[in-house]
């Protein structure tokens, strides 16, 4: 109940007028309920958080005339799926009190019309693999002894209009017929193919082009010339390279498909090779070169409490040549030790900074490769575990890291991208004393990146699906040898207009080479006379090399590496003078977990999401989620019977730079090792219930 209309957003209904609570099918198998409801004008008034009706939502109306004519629109949604003999039998109406109605549509589908035949005409004459290409791309949509579907009837042309237009035949045009017999539901269907002579490209023009930006290098990407084959797909292909060029905040190639009439595409020709040729226009819309980003943000979860600021600059033709230049530094500081499960005043404030300088040259061998050089600094402190150990050291790292990459996009779906990247790490003391036992560390790697992307939007993707694998090898003089491999699947399914599906499969390969013998043991203890640099050497490698689940963007019902193998970390415990010493730790139950409970990371990683994403209020959005993650000790050690499953509720707000997001994880009793609450991972309580909370900028995944 409102006691603010204009507070609560609370809506009225009009006098003399009725909402819908609800409209329910029966009888519906062929097409989904949902599927059935969007066809309708009438329309179920939406509840707020499932709730409450009128509430920030208007009210849906019902009316006679508009529900008669959604009986027509189901009936003709049903015969353009091939069902012709289906028909509503009856609506129900029934007043809940005078102004709210329940609806009830029973549907008798009847039975399916298949497709009987599938001929395809005027294909005759084009080579063995032209006619191979147009049935393939016809046969996905509709094929015989399929239920005929006049949607697909229709894609199926246009997939092999796109192409035939692709082999050069610009002026091709495909005529489909349908012969239905309904006493029989038998249809047959007919493709006529009119592909007239294949031309090539004209002139190419563009428009739009500011002096600033060198039209040579916009020729380049769009790799179209003058006298070559026409290709539909080289046009879609060409006008993604010109967007990737960054500069342009729009492009459309436009070919110009007349011919004057003293030379029709479909002319026999004496001339040989002579054919008719395509004029192309090419309209671009330039952005602004200079961008400037400013911004401000939190960070509030059960490892630390921070607040920070983000500035940035972006030059998108630094000194000509469309090199892409981009700034940006993000200092902050850390409220030691104030945290979620612990608002305490903070004792220390403790800076922290991020900066990152990148510089982009496209076209550096050829016309659609990129080189991309990047510098990072980064001071911060290493915040391991839940839990103060108010004796232990705070300890912090000051990182240098350069690197080089090419970048190139085949089509537009498969990435490339190999990567040399140098590390220094230096680590401090932000309280007490540096081990002496630990030195600077310097990793240098090697990196192949290859993506296959048909998501419709990397920031807010609705559909598709996305296939990514990292392979990594360490070593080249530096301190760390060792080889990583982490591939991962994404996939996204819409499920109506607004919401959406998000499934993610991850797994990680470590196979040390040159380190990691004092963290082979599965408790965390090192092998009897390991020395203890070594054993401070490994741990150190292990935090920078090391898989570890748990945190916003993995298992969101624990903390930031909260999932995988805990033990003693050396450096952490002052009086840790040697590896025997970590198996009293170990064996004590009640020791202190600041000091036997911090995370060693492991060598094989999986970890599963599912999430259902829907809109509540204009740009803000829900969702529903559960994750499920282990890391193990060993190599290529599968452990499934350690699910760490954690299901939760979050909620998201859209900004420019990607959603402002808010999880709360619960960690599922039974399932965090199976037939055990407490499983291998670290993770306090929050208010006595088995949760973790993060805030976070962008989506999970």
């Amino acid at each position: 109940m409102c006691l603010s209309p204009a507070l609560c957003g609370c809506q009225k209904i009009p006098a003399t007028h009725a909402a819908v609570d609800s409209i329910k099918m029966d009888g519906e198998d062929a097409l989904s309920e949902r599927e059935l409801e969007k066809s309708l004008a009438t329309r179920e008034t939406p509840r707020f958080l499932w709730l409450v009706q009128g509430v920030f939502f208007d009210y849906r109306l019902y009316d006679h005339y508009v529900l008669q004519a959604d009986i027509q629109r189901i009936e003709r949604l049903y015969r353009s799926r091939g069902y012709y003999h289906a028909r509503v039998r009856s609506v129900q109406v029934v007043f809940r009190k005078k102004d709210h109605v329940r609806i009830r549509v029973e549907i008798e589908e009847g039975p399916p019309t298949h497709v009987e035949h599938l001929r395809i005409y005027g294909i005759e004459h084009l080579s063995p693999k032209e006619q191979r290409t147009i049935r393939k791309a016809i046969v996905p949509h509709v094929g015989e002894k399929r239920v005929f579907d006049q949607d697909k009837f229709k894609k199926a042309a246009n997939a092999a209009l796109f192409e035939l237009r692709s082999q050069g035949f610009a002026y091709a045009k495909i005529e489909r017929s349908a012969k239905v017999d309904l006493p029989n539901h038998r249809a047959s269907l007919e493709f006529r193919v009119k592909t007239q002579q294949k031309v090539v490209y004209g002139p190419i023009t563009i428009d739009g082009l500011p002096k600033e930006v060198p039209e040579t290098m916009v020729r380049r990407a769009l790799m179209l010339k003058e006298g070559q084959q026409y290709s539909q797909r080289n046009i879609e292909d060409a006008q993604q390279a010109v967007l990737a060029l960054g500069v342009f905040s729009s492009v459309q190639i436009v070919p110009q498909l007349s011919l004057p009439e003293s030379e029709p595409p479909d002319r026999d020709r004496a001339d040989g090779d002579r054919r008719p040729a395509v004029p192309i226009v090419v309209r671009v819309q330039p952005t602004p070169f200079h961008t400037v980003e400013l911004g401000a943000g939190v960070q509030l979860d059960v490892i630390r409490a921070a607040a920070y600021v983000l500035g940035g600059y972006r030059v998108q033709n630094f000194l000509g040549g469309l090199r892409d230049l981009r700034l940006r530094v993000t200092p902050g500081l850390v409220f030691y030790p104030t945290r979620l499960q612990s608002l305490v005043p903070p004792t220390d404030v403790l800076p922290m900074v991020k900066g990152r300088a990148t510089l982009k040259q496209p076209q550096i061998f050829e016309a659609r490769t990129d080189g991309v050089l990047r510098g990072d600094f980064s001071m911060y402190p290493l915040l391991l575990s839940p839990y103060i150990d108010e004796t232990a050291p705070v300890l912090g790292y000051r990182e240098v890291e350069g690197g080089a990459a090419i970048e190139r996009l085949f089509g537009r779906h498969l990435f490339l991208s190999p990567v040399y990247s140098i590390q220094f790490a230096t680590p401090f003391a932000y309280q007490g004393q540096l081990d002496p036992d630990l030195h600077p560390l310097v990793i240098s790697a090697i990196e192949m990146n290859v993506r296959w992307d048909t998501r419709d939007d990397p920031i807010f993707p609705s559909r598709g699906f996305a296939v990514s694998a990292g392979l990594q090898y360490a070593g080249l003089g530096a301190d760390v040898y060792d080889v990583r491999m982490r591939p991962e699947v994404r996939g996204y399914i819409p499920l109506g207009d607004k919401m959406t599906l998000a499934t993610r499969v991850g797994a990680g390969f470590l196979f040390p080479q040159n380190w990691g013998d004092s963290l082979r043991s599965a408790d965390g203890v090192p092998p009897a006379g390991t020395s203890r640099d070594e054993w401070v050497r490994d741990a150190q490698i292990s935090l920078f090399r090391s898989f570890f689940a748990g945190g916003p963007n993995s298992n969101r019902g624990y903390a930031a590496r909260g999932v995988g193998p805990h033990g003693v970390i050396p450096f952490y415990v002052p009086d840790l003078q040697s590896p025997g010493d970590a198996a009293a730790c170990e064996a004590d139950p009640a020791a202190n977990p600041a000091q036997c409970l911090l995370p060693l990371g492991g060598r094989t990683l999986w970890e599963a999401n599912i999430e259902l994403r829907f809109p509540i209020i204009g740009d803000l959005h829900g969702a529903t989620f559960c994750d499920a993650s282990d890391v193990a000790p060993g190599i290529l050690q599968y452990r499934f019977d350690r699910p760490h499953l954690s299901c939760g509720l979050g909620a998201r707000y859209s900004t420019p730079v990607g959603p402002v997001r808010f999880d709360v994880g619960y960690r599922i009793p039974g399932l965090q090792t199976l037939g055990d609450d407490t499983g291998e991972g670290v993770s306090p309580e929050l208010f006595r219930v088995p949760i973790a909370i993060a805030l976070s900028i962008g989506e999970a995944f």
